[in-house]
């Protein structure tokens, strides 16, 4: 591997990851159950992370009891998770009354280049307080169980991660105990005190956080930078609502809009639905009858076409931010699509919106991730029937509005050929989550079950055959530039697993008609309730014949001048991209960031070796015989000659 410089920004260049792992092959197209070594481990996945810094995603486990958590990291090599011996910890070993953990939040809480874990415990049930400790990680194979950093302790509202200062430190926004509701920010770095925030200007006030809740840190008006969303108590109209604050480079938090949700609205969750470069929201409900997924889009200025350069955003200039963004919830409108869930399933089935088998009965969200790389996020639902995977298609007029369907919008449909491994009798689901089991660009599925009393993880390998590329990215917090905190290889890792939340990465591609398409995506939005996001960002690009032409990166670095954005052009498909904004001074700009790109080799990677070294040794002795016979026949030729009688000379 070698470093090249290019526009004032490196690119590290691995053509092949590692060496091929063993995954299983599978002749039908489908999901299938595989061996990852979690069949027999006790407790469910509740968070991810690259705890050892070697670019696979590693799982946190949660025992049934949930009383202790341990890192199982992944082998590319088996393929297969293995715990590592000094990683597992209990909340309060000591404590004579237990402390159920209530969810787990990876992070690099010292701003050290390693993974720590942040545990949130509770010993009243879901309206206790919740004590908070983080555990430092070595990087590498073990957590510090017995030396611990705790933090003043909150209230049953669990806080949620954000980078608040701008620094691009994790900090928790939240409410402490005996502070009678007031909003407050925990440092990990500096304090381990909550200090209150003040985020309201004029006469508008901070909502009342609701519990729970669906608060998120993530780019709203398409600017790049990371704003927060508020989930608000309802009013006295029942309906609950929403905030969202504007993240300004130099002024903080401006308040920008408020809306109502519909009554019974559920977990909210974010994705670039349509493909649009704008982030949407995604929501269920349920009433007395029936139960819908509901789609909020997110209204931007459009991508310019052809000569069009007003009212539009132009492709290489994608993170400017659009002031005039809207959400429209009205239902016959173009910009909310309502999707009648047994309309999808067929069945008269329900959403499980909370997760009574958990301690704490965390919400159950919708979980959001392009199966089949078509550019178009798919969704991962859990109903009282089972694990259903829905697929992202065109709006139909029976399906979504009129004026949806003439917008292009985007409507859902179940997937049931090879679906059927999902469902399992004799199990009851508890969490069920996207993951890219050996970073092969292909989203597959863990579900959380309880059997006979005790929590399993099963693994479900994506085989469905897709005609169409991927890029998966990852943001790191830019704490240093290679090895950390030295610069030395040994013995710290590279800072891949901080999990950085709060990242936008925007990109616009060509389709195989010539269309340019904009998209968006943000890396760990959401920390709450085992919200069970991962560390990285994985997108489809559909079918393309061409390279990727502008990807926008942004951080929450907050300074006036530079920019927080860094683009690179001519990015190669199915690769992964990771990104180290690191910046040595305050006068450095992105262009200084540096950019490690690994294409993911094929996995006809080996036949189209064979092919071609038989092919060149084929060649190769056709050509080695033509020479042969070209040289036996110059060789006749000059004995001939030096047998010939010059009769001219006689």
């Amino acid at each position: 591997m070698k470093f090249l410089s290019l526009w004032g920004w490196q690119v590290l260049l691995c053509l092949t990851q590692t060496v091929y792992g063993k995954a299983p092959k599978f002749s039908t197209p489908g999901l299938f159950e595989v061996d990852v070594g979690l069949g027999d481990v006790d407790g469910i996945v509740a968070a991810f992370g690259d705890f050892n810094g070697d670019k696979f995603t590693d799982i946190f486990v949660l025992n049934t009891a949930q009383t202790s958590v341990s890192v199982h990291a992944w082998n590319h090599g088996s393929f297969r998770f293995q715990k590592l011996p000094e990683t597992e910890i209990a909340f309060d070993p000591s404590s004579s009354s237990p402390v159920f953990i209530s969810n787990i939040v990876p992070g690099d809480y010292n701003y050290d280049g390693k993974l720590d874990l942040l545990l949130m415990g509770q010993k009243s049930g879901p309206k206790g307080d919740i004590s908070m400790r983080i555990f430092y990680g070595n990087g590498r194979d073990s957590l510090n169980g017995t030396h611990f950093h705790e933090l003043e302790a909150a209230t049953s509202v669990q806080p949620f991660v954000v980078d608040y200062s701008g620094a691009m430190k994790p900090e928790l926004l939240g409410y402490p105990t005996g502070e009678d509701g007031t909003l407050s920010l925990w440092s990990p770095t500096s304090s381990a005190q909550a200090s209150e925030v003040t985020m309201s200007q004029n006469t508008t006030a901070v909502c009342t956080l609701a519990h729970p809740h669906s608060n998120a840190f993530l780019d709203l008006d398409g600017d790049c930078f990371a704003d927060i969303f508020l989930s608000c108590q309802p009013k006295s109209t029942g309906h609950a609502t929403f905030q969202i604050w504007l993240n300004t480079p130099t002024e903080g938090f401006k308040f920008s809009k408020e809306h109502a949700l519909p009554l019974g609205a559920g977990q909210v969750t974010f994705a670039d639905i349509d493909g649009d470069g704008a982030m949407d929201l995604i929501f269920p409900t349920c009433d007395d009858k029936d139960c819908y997924i509901h789609v909020i889009y997110n209204q931007q200025i459009p991508l310019c076409s052809g000569d069009e350069t007003k009212n539009c955003r132009n492709p290489h200039e994608l993170c400017t931010a659009d002031n005039a963004y809207s959400f429209d919830f009205d239902d016959k409108s173009a910009g909310h699509v309502d999707l009648l869930l047994s309309s999808i399933t067929q069945t008269k089935e329900r959403f499980v919106m909370e997760e009574k088998v958990l301690k704490g009965e965390p919400p159950v969200p919708i979980r959001i991730g392009d199966f089949n790389n078509d550019g178009y996020p798919d969704l991962l639902v859990t109903t009282t029937s089972g694990v259903r995977l829905l697929r992202s298609i065109p709006c139909t007029t029976s399906l979504c509005s009129k004026a949806a369907t003439d917008a292009d919008k985007r409507a859902f449909q179940m997937v049931k050929e090879g679906a059927d491994v999902l469902i399992k009798t004799g199990e009851q689901n508890v969490v069920a989550t996207f993951l890219d089991l050996d970073e092969d660009g292909t989203l597959d599925v863990l579900v959380g079950v309880r059997v006979n009393g005790v929590f399993r993880t099963r693994a479900i390998l994506n085989n469905y055959y897709n005609d169409a590329f991927f890029l998966k990215a990852l943001v790191s917090n830019g704490v240093c530039p290679a090895w950390c905190p030295s610069g030395d290889k040994f013995p710290s890792p590279k800072p891949y697993g901080v999990n950085y939340p709060g990242a936008s990465f925007k990109y616009t591609v060509l389709n195989t008609e010539g269309r340019r398409r904009a998209t968006q995506a943000a890396q760990l939005s959401q920390s709450t309730y085992y919200s069970l996001q991962t560390p990285y960002a994985l997108f489809g690009l559909g079918r393309t014949n061409n390279y990727i032409e502008d990807l926008f990166v942004g951080v929450t670095r907050r300074k006036a001048k530079p920019s927080n954005v860094a683009v690179f052009q001519g990015v190669i498909p199915n690769s992964q991209l990771i990104v180290i904004p690191y910046e040595q001074d305050a006068n450095a700009d992105p262009t200084n960031w540096i950019l490690e790109l690994y294409i993911n080799p094929s996995s006809a990677s080996r036949s189209v070796m064979l092919v071609l070294f038989t092919s060149l040794v084929i060649l190769s002795s056709v050509v080695a015989g033509l020479h042969w016979t070209e040289k036996r026949e110059d060789e006749r030729e000059r004995r001939k000659a030096l047998h010939a009688i010059n009769f001219d000379a006689l």
